[in-house]
């Protein structure tokens, strides 16, 4: 088995799940299945010389990489049965400081032009200022505890909720 290869399982892994650590766990779990079944095929072909051939002219090797596969499989199922999926990436690219800052570099500190088509690309009208300072209507935000602690003593509208 080349290193090449498990670079490859690596990349597949990782194209399968788009997160770094489990692609290793992945690509682990691939190597750990391959060995398993090799190892199997070396004790059937010592156990039982004409049942399996481990000759470089069989295809014996095919079994080994195919039980990679099962575990590697079988490790990403496990993954998303945990929840993995869910859970947000963190991908190097997400928050993308790195790519403001050499932007910044590379532009000398002037901003990003708008885009064609943006509200800011498109020329603005003359408006008028209003000096309202009158609050959009929305609830009060309370902290949640409060809430809670407020909802077990309201006596009024728990009578409906008591159990029997």
């Amino acid at each position: 088995m080349s290193p090449i290869f498990v670079v490859a399982i690596y990349f597949l892994a990782w194209r399968q799940c788009r997160r770094m650590g489990q692609a290793i766990a992945e690509t682990a779990a691939w190597i750990v299945g391959y060995l398993a079944t090799y190892v199997l095929l070396v004790v059937l072909h010592f156990g039982h010389p004409g049942l399996v051939s481990l000759s470089p002219e069989s295809f014996s090797f095919v079994f080994a990489v195919i039980g990679g596969f099962i575990t590697m499989k079988l490790s990403h199922w496990l993954w998303r049965r945990r929840g993995g999926h869910l859970e947000p990436a963190k991908h190097p690219f997400a928050a993308k400081h790195w790519v403001r800052a050499a932007r910044a570099m590379l532009l000398g500190g002037k901003p990003r032009p708008p885009r064609p088509g943006s509200a800011a690309a498109a020329p603005r009208a003359a408006t008028t200022t209003t000096t309202s300072t009158r609050q959009p209507s929305r609830p009060r935000q309370t902290n949640r505890w409060v809430r809670v602690a407020r909802a077990m003593l309201d006596t009024e509208s728990s009578r409906g909720r008591t159990r029997r």
